[in-house]
């Protein structure tokens, strides 16, 4: 009997393994102090409610970057059914980006020096709604 269970039991941990190191992956890629490499990047997140002005750009950052060295990256945030609002700031000033309809894209292509870089995702409406983040070395 315990023979017979043992391939199954072997596949069940190994399966649960690789989902466990997956899932770590995604969180380390998206969570606050992720650094930038050459691989491109894809979160997921809510829209604050709280907001700074203009109901559009939340007053805590929604996530941070660390870059190593000046790359050349591509940030977007693309909402379902809302216009997202992109703010970065960090060592090359602050810049902004506002989706102009609704399920529309605000990116902000640039070179950005190594250092913290904040990343702040809202919505125009300042309602909480869902975004994809996508953060791509070009």
């Amino acid at each position: 009997m315990l023979k017979a269970l043992f391939p199954a039991i072997f596949t069940a941990t190994a399966l649960l393994a690789t989902m466990t190191s997956s899932a770590t992956a995604q969180e380390a890629a998206c969570g606050p102090g992720s650094t930038v490499t050459s691989t491109p990047t894809q979160c997921v997140g809510t829209a604050h409610s709280q907001a700074l002005s203009c109901n559009a750009i939340p007053s805590n950052p929604s996530h941070r970057m660390r870059m190593t060295s000046p790359m050349a990256v591509e940030i977007q945030a693309t909402g379902n059914e809302s216009q997202p609002t992109l703010m970065i700031d960090g060592p090359d000033g602050c810049f902004y980006a506002m989706a102009t309809r609704s399920g529309g894209t605000a990116k902000i292509p640039g070179l950005w020096s190594a250092g913290e870089h904040r990343i702040y995702v809202g919505d125009a409406s300042g309602a909480p709604n869902s975004y994809q983040l996508a953060i791509t070395p070009e």
